[in-house]
């Protein structure tokens, strides 16, 4: 999901697996006349074989089969939504935690931004899933006495009533419901245009206040403009 070219050619990678996330080493993995190269593009579905030795940070790669790949998401309007979910997973999982459930997530939202019509939603819901299987979502609960909350606050993280980012009536509803339904009756429930927009803002700030600040969300034109610290 990661993979960061060195001098020599040496490709290091970030690989997402089921029983965790792990980063690699791959000797001239970037050399154009490497038979590997091809295979060690970014959102390949690979097997691997590696070698840990005792107190090095990285694996040594030693072989790789494809199993399977997603051409389209290096198509333009793909890439950047692909770029964020994989940065979004390498930040919010450390090497060695267990990420089974947080593997079919990126999976599916790997698939999901080649199949679905609307790639950005797929993008927007999955991010919250993976926040959610991290433990790092945000607080969206509320008092169903109080009705729903009116505002988002990025600096907590939180939900509220009577302070932060003021909420239209469907994006707090989405916000009090995207923790809890599923995937599928979540690519039912669309947000458009500027409440859209707002959603993505929220994200962003939250996760630059939370997580880290990520720098694919550069790439989101027209997504995200600026909002007020």
């Amino acid at each position: 999901m990661r993979r960061h070219v060195l001098p020599d050619t040496d490709l290091i990678l970030t690989l997402f697996c089921p029983t965790g996330k792990i980063r690699l080493i791959a000797r001239a993995g970037a050399n154009t006349r490497s038979k590997t190269v091809a295979k060690l593009n970014l959102f390949q579905n690979l097997s691997v074989q590696y070698i840990q030795r005792p107190g090095d940070d990285l694996g040594l790669l030693t072989q790789t089969a494809l199993e399977g790949a997603l051409p389209r998401l290096s198509e333009p309007q793909l890439y950047p939504y692909a770029n964020l979910l994989c940065e979004l997973a390498d930040a919010i999982f450390l090497e060695g935690q267990e990420t089974q459930s947080a593997f079919v997530l990126l999976a599916a939202a790997l698939r999901g931004l080649c199949s679905q019509p609307d790639p950005e939603w797929v993008a927007l819901v999955l991010s919250f899933k993976l926040l959610a299987a991290s433990g790092l979502a945000p607080r969206l609960t509320f008092d169903e006495a109080l009705g729903l909350p009116r505002f988002f606050d990025p600096n907590s993280g939180s939900l509220e009533h009577s302070r932060g980012v003021a909420l239209p009536g469907d994006v707090s509803l989405f916000l009090t419901e995207v923790l809890e339904r599923t995937v599928r009756e979540l690519m039912d429930f669309v947000l458009e245009g500027e409440e859209r927009a707002l959603v993505w803002r929220l994200l962003e700030r939250y996760c630059t206040l939370h997580v880290k600040e990520l720098k694919s969300w550069f790439s989101l034109e027209g997504a995200l403009e600026p909002m007020a610290r």
